[in-house]
């Protein structure tokens, strides 16, 4: 029992201090309503005995318990924290009182007062068993040793007898009542444990702990600074996909459990999920900081498990929710690379901006405060503008623009970015009747979705229904998904991409290459455009690493017959050596930085706007962009026959209806044979003014019917007389000019 005792205080020594503080105080309440009565008897018992000295100490002991009565009705005694101590000390003159009565001032009789009113003391404290028995030791000992002064032998020894007798039924009055009154603390422990706790790993709950925390810092037993922590586990989902949930949650008591250990004076708490706080001193949080970051635990799959700490240093007068939320604030905002946020200024203003924007998200919806703005796409080998790419811009009232960079994560993070998508495509469908109106050129309009869209809306369906209310083809307009976006699952992307096909859109790929999946997600979705990341460009230069990377990704990307995009193209050297690379289509500052259409219109109004690209002829700009000249024979060629051709000189050509010839496209080993040939004028350019011969436009026109490979003679072909072979291959007609192209390999 004693054993079960200690254990109980050693491991809830706050509760159990508190508790008995709590039950000892109201005793001391109750005190004078057992002792009053119990003084009065002992007067009259004396009287009646005709013992003038302990009737006199009788008078006294009352006297004492009507003024304990008064001052604990008078003046209650709020502060509970010391009603142990405060019971120990009322029972002090009550001792000296009785012993001295019952020795040194009446040394003839037995001190029997004195032992009743020891025996009588145990029932009403609560403490720790151990506390009790030396505290009534003590004053045994003490009334022995004046009773061995003054007292004649047999008298003493009477004494003896009897404090001994007292002794044995004392200490099974405290075994017996103190073991009782325990357990029923140590259920009513559970029963509050259950409350306030956290089922999973035993720690406070959100409730408990701000309730624990105010109490701390309305007592002040928190001595110097106070810190609040917020503590989330790194990729907690994705240790649950690995591992399961089992585990998961075995993760979770293992920090809970390390969590205490690191602050044994501080209150730890789980709110909910992988979210902990702490409320600790500067000198444990500091210990403990370090030994998390430099310390973390090991998980099951081997690797360490990192926590993000957000450290918020209390302000007196703060609500410790909101010391909570700011804790939380610097967690969720730690900075690469590091593990631990101190809440700041700084921190507090971006937050305060953060909130800001969410707040007035809904009314400049509302309000039409953002505004599309459009960047042309062009197409490198013609040079005209075949597409746009819508972006948004937010232009508040009162601080001005705001940068995508700055509000787009923070709808994705909120679940908000799909109602800005979707404003934004209705923008750009009710634009293509104002470009109509205006004269412009609609070409089709790229928009980009948030992978959160995803989640929450059927966005095929939804885009759908705006096109269709306008009565706007499917085609007009592209959708554009980052490779960031396939993290969150390829099930549920697979399933969209295919039902955005199905309904006749097009689909991109943005930012290829940003991540670590991009190979794989080639293999495993079917993109119409690839879209390659901007950084590429920005260390691009001739014979770099970086060029010799993209030409190997684009001539990848090339081979599975999906167009490419390269983004952040800024000035000509940069356009060339994209050229030389085989890049198709090209966006950058180069040519256009996003505008919004009132200055697309205005510029067009006064000459000075980009060449567009006939809508008509896309598709047959498009099928010239997906040949490829890496590999060209595989052109219409079956499966089994692809991957064993190496690179051959080849070059697209177009045709117009009086037999006119212009180079639209050609690799790097045709240009080196032109030059090794000679077939290059005086600026280096193809020289094709031999005049073709009759046999040679005869072939073309074949090739044109047949659509299958041509072989044309040496001795009618442009390079006759130079030991070569050539191959031709019908790829498009031009409907509005009737030009017509075709792919030339050289062998």
């Amino acid at each position: 029992m004693l054993r079960g005792i200690a254990s109980a205080y050693r491991d809830n020594p706050e509760y159990y201090t508190r508790e008995v503080n709590r039950i000892n105080l109201r005793t001391l309440y109750l005190l004078p309503v057992i002792g009053i009565p119990a003084s009065i008897f002992n007067i009259v018992a004396h009287a009646i005995m005709m013992r003038q000295a302990s009737q006199r100490n009788g008078y006294l002991l009352l006297a004492y318990y009507v003024f304990i009565f008064i001052l604990t009705r008078c003046r209650p005694m709020k502060d509970f924290r010391r009603g142990t101590l405060y019971i120990y000390l009322v029972q002090v003159p009550v001792y000296i009182m009785t012993i001295l009565s019952g020795t040194v001032l009446d040394p003839k009789y037995q001190a029997l007062t004195f032992l009743l009113y020891i025996l009588a003391f145990p029932p009403f404290i609560l403490d720790r068993p151990i506390r009790v028995i030396g505290y009534s030791s003590f004053w045994m000992l003490l009334m022995l040793a004046l009773s061995f002064g003054c007292k004649e032998r047999t008298t003493f020894r009477g004494d003896l007898m009897h404090v001994i007798q007292v002794y044995c039924l004392l200490l099974g009055t405290i075994l017996v009542i103190l073991d009782s009154r325990f357990k029923i603390l140590m259920r009513h422990l559970e029963t509050i444990r259950f409350s306030e706790s956290d089922e999973l790993t035993g720690l406070l709950n959100r409730k408990y702990f701000v309730r624990n925390a105010e109490r701390r810092i309305k007592s002040g037993d928190e001595e110097g600074d106070i810190y609040f922590l917020s503590l989330d586990i790194k990729n907690m989902s994705r240790y649950n996909e690995i591992c399961g949930y089992t585990e998961g949650n075995y993760l979770l008591m293992r920090i809970a459990a390390r969590l205490k250990k690191e602050f044994p004076k501080g209150l730890v708490s789980r709110f909910d999920e992988d979210h902990f706080y702490v409320m600790a001193g500067r000198e444990e949080t500091d210990q403990a900081l370090m030994n998390l970051t430099e310390n973390p635990l090991v998980g099951s799959t081997g690797k360490e498990v990192q926590m993000k700490i957000g450290v918020y240093p209390y302000v007196v007068g703060d609500a410790v929710g909101t010391a909570c939320d700011r804790a939380s604030i610097a967690c969720k905002n730690t900075e690469k690379g590091k593990l631990v946020r101190w809440y700041n200024r700084q921190l507090k203003e971006d937050y305060e901006f953060r909130q800001y924007l969410l707040d007035h998200f809904q009314d400049a919806l509302k309000e039409e405060e953002f505004v599309v703005y459009y960047q042309p796409i062009v197409r490198l080998y013609s040079g005209e503008t075949c597409s746009e790419e819508a972006l948004v811009r937010w232009i508040d009232k009162t601080r001005g623009m705001i940068p995508p960079g700055q509000f787009i994560p923070l709808l994705e993070e909120n679940n908000l970015s799909a109602d800005l998508d979707l404003y934004v495509i209705r923008h750009v469908v009710q634009e293509f009747a104002i470009k109509r109106e205006s004269g412009l050129v609609n070409t089709p309009v790229s928009v980009n979705l948030s992978r959160m869209d995803f989640i929450s809306h059927d966005m095929p369906a939804l885009i759908s229904e705006i096109l269709e209310e306008s009565h706007i083809p499917h085609d007009r307009l592209i959708i554009e998904i980052t490779e960031s976006s396939f993290a969150m699952g390829n099930e549920l992307l697979t399933g969209v991409l295919n039902e955005f096909h199905r309904r006749g859109f097009r689909v991109w790929m943005d930012d290829f290459g940003s991540g670590y999946s991009s190979l794989n997600l080639l293999a495993e979705f079917r993109f119409d455009m690839v879209k390659f990341d901007m950084r590429f460009v920005r260390n691009l230069a001739e014979g770099s690493t970086c060029q010799m990377i993209l030409e190997k990704m684009v001539e990848l990307v090339d081979s599975l017959g999906i167009g490419t995009l390269i983004e952040g193209v800024e000035n000509p050297e940069q356009r060339e050596l994209l050229r030389q690379i085989g890049g198709q289509r090209i966006q950058g500052y180069l040519y256009s930085k996003p505008r919004p259409l009132s200055q697309i219109i205005w510029n067009a109004e006064h000459g000075g706007e980009l060449v567009y690209e006939n809508p008509e002829r896309a598709q047959y700009y498009d099928d010239i962009s997906k040949v490829s000249l890496r590999k060209p024979l595989q052109f219409d060629l079956s499966d089994e026959n692809s991957g064993k051709e190496v690179e051959l000189p080849a070059e697209v050509i177009e045709i117009d209806r009086d037999e006119n010839i212009r180079i639209l496209r050609m690799n790097d080993r045709h240009r080196m044979l032109n030059q090794t040939l000679g077939l290059v004028n005086e600026k280096g350019e193809q020289d094709m003014s031999v005049k073709l011969k009759a046999e040679f436009v005869a072939h073309l026109r074949e090739a044109a019917q047949t659509k299958v490979w041509e072989s044309v003679d040496s001795e009618i072909n442009p390079y006759q007389n130079r030991s070569t072979s050539l191959f031709i291959h019908y790829i498009s007609e031009d409907r509005l000019t009737g030009n017509v192209a075709f792919l030339l390999v050289v062998v």
